[in-house]
C-alpha cells in the first residue's frame, strides 16, 4: 500500500518537474478555493451529500500547455475509504479556429488519508473537442480503474468515459 502511494506520488513529482520546465515562460498562474454543497463526480456524491472544500492551483503558457493540481475533501465512509482526493494534471490545448479547440490531458488521481488497505489511485488520458468554450465533448481512457461490487474490491480493469456538457447564458444566449 505505501509503496503504491509512493510510486504514484513519484509519478506526480516527475510530471510536476517536467511541467515546471515547460512552464518557465508561463503566461498565467491562478487558482481558486471553494466550498461546495456536495462534491459530485460523474454523477455520484463523493462527499455523502455534505459540503466539501476544494482547491485548484494551475499555470498555463501562451502556446496552450497547462499543468495543475486540484484537491477536495470527501467522505471517508464511501469507497475507497479516503479522506481526500488529489488530482495532478498536465495537458495541451489546441486552438483549431476562433471557435473550435481541442484538448489533450493526462491526470493522476490519488486518494489519501482514511483507512485504505490497497491503493485506489489511477490515471486517465482525456481528449476533448470544444466550441466557443460553451460546449465540450470528451472521451477518457482509464487503463487501471479500480472496480468494486457490493463494497468488495474485485480488481482493476480498463474503463472508458464519454461525456458532453453545454453552458447557456439565459441573459445573453450563446
Amino acid at each position: 500500500m505505501v509503496r503504491s502511494r509512493c510510486a504514484s506520488l513519484s509519478h506526480a513529482g516527475i510530471v510536476c518537474a517536467f511541467a515546471t520546465a515547460r512552464l518557465a515562460t508561463a503566461a498565467s498562474v491562478g487558482g481558486n478555493v471553494s466550498i461546495t454543497s456536495d462534491y459530485i463526480y460523474r454523477g455520484l456524491s463523493e462527499s455523502g451529500g455534505k459540503p466539501a472544500l476544494q482547491v485548484d492551483l494551475h499555470a498555463s503558457t501562451r502556446n496552450g500547455d497547462f499543468v495543475g493540481i486540484w484537491a477536495s475533501t470527501r467522505d471517508h465512509k464511501l469507497e475507497p475509504g479516503a479522506n481526500d482526493d488529489i488530482e495532478v494534471y498536465i495537458g495541451h490545448r489546441f486552438d483549431l479556429s476562433s471557435a473550435w479547440n481541442a484538448t489533450l490531458t493526462a491526470l493522476n488521481y490519488s486518494y489519501v488519508g482514511g483507512n485504505q488497505d490497497l491503493s485506489n489511485d489511477y490515471q486517465e488520458l482525456s481528449a476533448s473537442l470544444g466550441y466557443l468554450d460553451r460546449w465540450t465533448f470528451s472521451v477518457s481512457a482509464v487503463p487501471n480503474a479500480v472496480r468494486y461490487f457490493m463494497y468488495n474490491r474485485i480488481g482493476r480493469y480498463d474503463a472508458f468515459v464519454a461525456d458532453t456538457n453545454a453552458e447557456f447564458d439565459g441573459l445573453r444566449g450563446w
